[in-house]
């Protein structure tokens, strides 16, 4: 869910391939999902802040089998510079 932009709500079939993502599509109804998670979260998965085990531990993170996404979300370095 994303409370600041609603239109991104809702559910995404997304398909890997070689690491990457290759095709994301919004579709209509979901059952069983991989993964349920709001964007500040799905964020942190994206850039390798979390892995998908230390989601696990946040309110609202659903994901029944977490070992599918393991190679998707990874832990990352992250760099991050701010200047003004």
């Amino acid at each position: 869910t994303d409370d600041s932009l609603p239109i991104n709500s809702g559910c995404y079939l997304v398909h890997f391939a070689g690491g990457q993502a290759v095709s994301v599509e919004k579709i209509e109804g979901c059952e069983d999902p991989d993964l349920t998670v709001n964007v500040q979260v799905l964020t942190q998965l994206v850039v390798g802040a979390l892995t998908v085990d230390e989601a696990l531990y946040l309110e609202g993170v659903q994901c029944p089998a977490p070992a599918r996404l393991r190679d998707v979300f990874i832990r990352k370095d992250i760099h991050f510079t701010d200047g003004f």
